[in-house]
């Protein structure tokens, strides 16, 4: 019973979502989209699992996004995601991007959270938004590596790093006996600790707000990438992500919105707009970095996720 209100609540929002959109500025339809993907996420939390709607519940629209399979610009999307590390901007090891698009923000660097800057092109009609990845101890000085490690294990680990290796960095206490963690007690750490993933979305909105008539592309290294792919999932937004660890396990657990007749970490992943770049010989990016003696878990990292939202290109 519990579960039919959950859908129905979100096929509600989601069908006024629909019946309003040849009715709507682009604005307004972004803020439409926010509205109905909330109710979404609302269910999915009460559920523990993305919501299933009916086949009727979803368009599909075809919308401006990046060519993956020009190399250029996968290239600009690397810099963008690599720079997102750098602070000042065009300071240290900072690569202009070129293509049109520049610098023009910059967020979360006076905080010890999530960060990354803003690239826009010169006509303000596309934005593009590159998230920080993890920062290592040894090299980070303290400033983000300790969230960052927060949230690496709440997004990439069965039980926030309980019940694996002894060296993993536990960031909850849900785990029940040998093998077995209390799904309620996991969600609920993932919905109040993962602030990495509620600061996008947070962001996302303010970036709609200052460039509201703007296509939005997200694109992160590491973190930086799975963040961007939950948030890419949430919203329906063109992600390019470079070896970020599997992201699926965290997707599903936020219960972010997916298409009729797909599930997260299915092999076919249509209809997503998420690339993930990586390449083979990467243990993260291939969800292997996790025995007793890896680099991972020696540092403290819980990688034991396998499968990636979207597309992968390897």
């Amino acid at each position: 019973m519990a579960q039919k209100r959950a859908a129905a609540m979100a096929r509600r929002l989601q069908q006024r979502l629909l019946s309003n959109r040849m009715h709507l500025r682009y604005s307004d339809y972004l803020t439409a989209v926010a509205t109905a993907s909330m109710g979404l996420l609302e269910a999915g939390e009460f559920l523990g699992e993305p919501v299933s709607l009916a086949s009727d519940a979803w368009t599909i629209d075809r919308i401006s996004g990046p060519d993956v399979s020009d190399k250029s610009t996968v290239l600009s999307f690397a810099h963008i995601a690599a720079n997102a590390y750098v602070d000042p901007p065009h300071g240290g090891e900072w690569t202009d991007i070129g293509g049109g698009f520049n610098y023009t923000e910059d967020f979360g660097w006076e905080r010890d959270g999530l960060r990354g800057h803003v690239f826009a092109d010169t006509e303000n009609k596309t934005v593009i938004i590159g998230l920080k990845g993890t920062s290592l101890p040894y090299f980070d000085d303290g400033e983000t590596s300790n969230n960052d490690i927060l949230n690496d294990n709440l997004f990439g680990s069965c039980c926030c790093g309980q019940g694996g290796q002894y060296a993993w960095r536990r960031v909850c206490d849900c785990q029940t006996s040998t093998d077995t963690c209390n799904s309620s007690c996991l969600m609920t750490s993932l919905w109040k600790k993962s602030n990495y993933y509620h600061a996008a979305r947070h962001l996302y909105h303010n970036i709609t707000a200052i460039y509201p008539d703007a296509d939005v592309w997200l694109t992160g290294h590491s973190l930086g990438g799975v963040v961007s792919s939950l948030l890419g999932l949430t919203y329906g937004l063109p992600t390019i992500t470079f070896e970020a660890f599997p992201d699926a396990l965290a997707a599903r657990r936020l219960g972010l919105p997916t298409p009729p007749g797909y599930r997260v970490g299915d092999v076919e992943k249509h209809y997503t707009g998420i690339y993930h770049f990586g390449h083979t010989a990467d243990p993260v990016y291939m969800g292997h970095c996790n025995s007793f003696n890896s680099p991972c878990t020696i540092a403290g990292y819980a990688f034991q996720s396998k499968c990636h939202t979207g597309h992968n290109s390897v």
